[in-house]
């Protein structure tokens, strides 16, 4: 139940989420369809970065933000993995240079998630 949230200035490109999905599943080793990504176009100066407000003009300027919830439990070495492959994905799919791109990994407690009927 790894889920991916992207928010940017670019418009949502038609293959970004499930091309995020399968490059995040491969890194962890699980099934993209358990994979949930989520894309978030910011509003006209909603962003601020380097400085300054951000808009449309600079999508490809700066930093998509990404975060990666999951559960507690992974192996460190699959949770870089997952992180480098996001990047890349998002940076490639937005047009951005990957080194732009800001990925944050959450790690949920286990008894602090709810799907499927029931606190996991």
């Amino acid at each position: 139940m790894p889920i991916i949230r992207i928010e940017a200035l670019a418009a949502l490109p038609p293959q970004l989420l499930a091309e995020t999905a399968q490059a995040a599943a491969a890194a962890l080793g699980t099934d993209p369809s358990r994979v949930w990504v989520a894309y978030r176009r910011l509003d006209e100066g909603h962003f601020y970065e380097g400085g300054q407000v951000r808009g449309a003009a600079d999508a490809q300027a700066v930093a998509p933000l990404v975060t990666l919830s999951l559960r507690v439990g992974r192996p460190e070495a699959a949770l870089r993995a997952a992180l480098g492959a996001i990047a890349k994905a998002v940076g490639r799919g937005l047009g951005v240079d990957p080194a732009l791109v800001f990925v944050a990994c959450h790690e949920i407690p286990e008894g602090r998630v709810h799907t499927g009927g029931a606190v996991l």
